[in-house]
């Protein structure tokens, strides 16, 4: 039996009941690289770190029975994690978050980069990590500017954001595992005694390897964001409980600002691009800045 789930934005999951067990079919990929992408991070998942990731994960190449390559992995057990539950169990599923994506962070690589389908494995960036992010933000604000989403003025603040982090990145540090949206929308949950655990991690598509306190701002921002002052315990759990397995490095709350910048300009992409998510009469600055500024402070 074939039937679609109930999430994702692009349609590409069916679940698969059969007599052999539950199944996920993921099929029609955006690109040629991002089926074996995902094999690749969902094998080191799970042969290098106890986190729940789709595995074992088979990927056919060949188009000629639905036109387009396909995957195939377990159905991975629990609920979602995207819904209110009431306080003491949305409080415990955030440490769960925290302490799930500490897990995730003992995958590591001796060298920041991303995918190569080439290779099947990481490939270094070639100027280093500190590099690629500042080339990233500058990237996604020459993209906003053809949108004629963002002012000159705007631009400069984002640059001074970024300038302010300089020297920021060069601490010792080890690169490791980062899924890049990392969410109560990309995990399962299950209830573990009295409190609840992270039952499944997915949508590996965009991962890469870097700076793990990048995968904080997405979840910490979007906690924050709630209806006060629940929504900043929630945000103040998560990363407590991370930073309880994974202290953070000296120099955090500037690397911390220029994430959370990242995060912000993807969603103000995505926003004006794909879909059309904001007035015409606001302007990125004074959406962005509240959380740019806010969130390092949540991290003491």
């Amino acid at each position: 039996k074939a039937e679609p789930t109930s999430g994702g934005l692009f349609g590409q999951n069916v679940f698969v009941s059969s007599s052999k067990g539950e199944f996920v079919l993921r099929g029609c990929p955006h690109y040629d690289w991002q089926f074996p992408k995902e094999r690749f991070f969902a094998r080191s998942l799970a042969e290098r770190t106890s986190v729940p990731a789709p595995w074992p994960y088979l990927y056919e190449p060949s188009t000629d029975i639905f036109g387009w390559s396909y995957a195939f992995m377990p159905r991975l057990p629990g609920e979602t994690a995207d819904v209110d539950r009431g306080a003491e169990d949305n409080l415990a599923i955030a440490r769960a978050m925290g302490a799930n994506l500490a897990e995730c962070q003992t995958l590591s690589w001796p060298h920041a980069g991303e995918y190569s389908l080439e290779i099947d494995d990481i490939q270094p960036y070639p100027n280093g990590y500190e590099a690629w992010v500042m080339d990233d933000v500058r990237g996604q604000l020459d993209r906003c500017g053809r949108l004629a989403c963002v002012r000159p003025e705007e631009t400069q603040w984002a640059e001074s954001v970024v300038a302010s982090a300089a020297g920021a990145w060069s601490e010792d540090w080890q690169p490791c595992f980062v899924q890049n949206d990392y969410g109560l929308n990309n995990v399962f949950v299950e209830r573990d005694g009295e409190g609840w655990r992270v039952s499944g991690l997915f949508d590996l598509m965009e991962c890469r390897c870097g700076d793990g306190e990048c995968d904080l701002v997405r979840l910490a921002g979007r906690y924050l964001g709630k209806q006060p002052p629940c929504g900043r315990e929630l945000a103040v759990e998560f990363l407590r409980a991370y930073g309880e397995r994974r202290p953070l490095r000296p120099g955090h709350h500037k690397r911390f600002r220029v994430h959370a910048l990242r995060n912000m300009l993807t969603f103000w992409e995505y926003g004006h691009s794909m879909a059309k998510w904001f007035p015409a009469d606001l302007s990125l600055r004074p959406w962005a800045e509240p959380a740019v500024e806010s969130l390092p402070g949540l991290i003491g």
